[in-house]
């Protein structure tokens, strides 16, 4: 099976992290995630990170810096994430392409369930928030 390449844009103003529901016909449909998808043919994990945002939520980012990226298998495919941290332009959240779109804090962020893959990337960004 070949891994899918997902770009994951970690938006954030100032202390605050845009999150969004995923769509519930969507898999793991009512996850919480970072805004995000597939990274298309030439185009690179930032591009595809800061296109993702404007589709799911019609937020302005730019790129800030490139995170490390990591795999995850589930038992139907396995995902390649390109985390990116963005800086926030302009706009404020729209559910376009996703549900609930919102700015959340380091405190806030716990109370949301994600989808296992998110797991490590969580833990990451509680140790070092903002970074």
């Amino acid at each position: 099976m070949t891994p899918v390449p997902i770009a994951l844009a970690l938006v954030w103003k100032g202390p605050l992290l845009l999150l969004a529901r995923r769509l519930k016909n969507a898999h793991l449909g009512g996850f919480w995630e970072f805004p995000g998808g597939r990274i298309e043919l030439g185009e690179s994990p930032a591009d595809a990170a800061v296109r993702e945002v404007r589709e799911e939520t019609n937020v302005v980012c730019s790129l800030a810096s490139a995170r490390s990226s990591f795999e995850f298998a589930y038992p139907d495919r396995t995902i390649v994430f390109h985390p990116v941290n963005c800086t926030w332009v302009f706009g404020e959240p729209q559910p376009l392409g996703s549900l609930e779109p919102r700015w959340v804090s380091q405190l806030e962020i716990t109370g949301y369930e994600f989808p296992p893959a998110n797991r490590q990337l969580l833990d990451e960004l509680q140790a070092h928030w903002g970074h």
